[in-house]
């Protein structure tokens, strides 16, 4: 069928079952990388509380326990810093004075 022009359109339209649609099959199931969970409760979430932690701990070693300088130099508020520092302490470190 010639689609160059609008009556070849309109005409299939009108008439759809004039037009052939091809069954195809599949070559190969689909896997979907997003089909997979991306990480198990001490996986990502896990190395990111690590990093994070580790970085608070290498930042109050350069403030030299400084709170309020650390953070600042974090970019986060004193209360939230307090609030990282207590996860940390339920989580067994041990934060120095």
């Amino acid at each position: 069928m010639d689609w160059q022009d609008a009556s070849s359109l309109q005409m299939v339209v009108a008439e759809p079952q004039s037009v052939a649609v091809p069954t195809v099959a599949p070559v190969a199931e689909a896997v979907s990388e997003l089909a997979r969970p991306v990480a198990t409760s001490e996986g990502l979430g896990g190395e990111l509380r690590d990093q994070e932690f580790a970085i608070i701990l290498e930042t109050l070693k350069e403030c030299e326990g400084r709170r309020k300088e650390m953070a600042e130099k974090l970019g986060i508020s004193p209360r939230t810093l307090r609030y990282k520092l207590a996860k940390m302490r339920d989580a067994g470190i041990e934060i120095p004075s």
